[in-house]
């Protein structure tokens, strides 16, 4: 009988040191940068970062750090990390600044210091906290400016963009409503030809007086310097008509 109460004893004893565990409770500090980041503790979500003094029981855990405010129309980073909790832990894991922009309607440039980052809808992603003011610039629209200061991490700024009434089609229709009285196409016509005819007229004269001149060089014969000088003359009869024409045509083109 002892020796049964002596085995008992003993398998009592051995299962109780066995069953022993660590029940102990540890805190857990996550920041990451930049913050607001959702911490999951075994796809628990726990809290954002900065997260601090998180009360956990000592154990094994898959600690994920999310942005799901982004995944509203992109796919975010995260973090995944394998925990042995067995001591006061605290980490910072860092992460790209990232930014979501976009107009309505899209397909807005998003510009900053006269460069061009992107169209809309755009997706940013920068080391560097982005700072100050973007230009949504798009033809038919009036430009809006942003300041991005004013927008929290990962949030989407999406922003309505005013019509300005002014497009392609209606700066070609409304093209003749700069002048007041209709164009007398046929006389522009005319004069037209007037000047093309005037200038070659000019060029004609004066390349056989040129040419005059060059044979009166040879002979010294007169009558080529003669010709030379008619021609001249006529060149610039031909240019001061093409001179005028062309002024009359100017006004009747372009004048009210």
């Amino acid at each position: 009988m002892k020796r049964i109460l002596i085995i008992i004893f003993f398998l009592i004893v051995t299962s109780s040191v066995f069953a022993q565990k660590d029940s102990s409770f540890y805190n857990l500090s996550v920041s990451s940068i930049p913050d607001n980041y959702d911490v999951y503790i075994d796809s628990v979500l726990i809290g954002k970062t900065p997260l601090v003094n998180h009360k956990l029981k000592a154990s094994t855990y898959t600690l994920k750090i999310f942005n799901w405010s982004s995944l509203k129309e992109w796919e975010s980073e995260s973090k995944i990390i394998l925990l042995d909790l067995k001591s006061d832990t605290s980490f910072t894991v860092t992460f790209r600044n990232d930014y979501f922009i976009n107009t309505i309607p899209s397909n807005a440039s998003v510009i900053k210091n006269d460069s061009v980052y992107g169209f809309t809808p755009l997706r940013l992603f920068s080391k560097e906290k982005l700072t100050g003011n973007f230009l949504l610039r798009k033809e038919g629209y009036f430009d809006k400016t942003i300041n991005i200061d004013s927008y929290g991490f990962g949030n989407s700024i999406v922003e309505t963009l005013t019509p300005n009434g002014v497009t392609k089609n209606n700066v070609w229709k409304n093209k003749n409503t700069n002048f007041n009285t209709k164009r007398n196409f046929p006389l522009i016509a005319v004069l037209g030809a007037a000047v093309a005819g005037g200038t070659f007229g000019a060029f004609h004269f004066k390349s056989k007086g040129n040419d005059a001149y060059d044979r009166y060089l040879e002979t010294q014969n007169p009558a080529d310097y003669d010709e030379s000088k008619s021609n001249d003359t006529y060149s610039i009869l031909f240019l001061v008509a093409t001179e005028v024409t062309l002024g009359v045509l100017v006004y009747f083109l372009f004048g009210d």
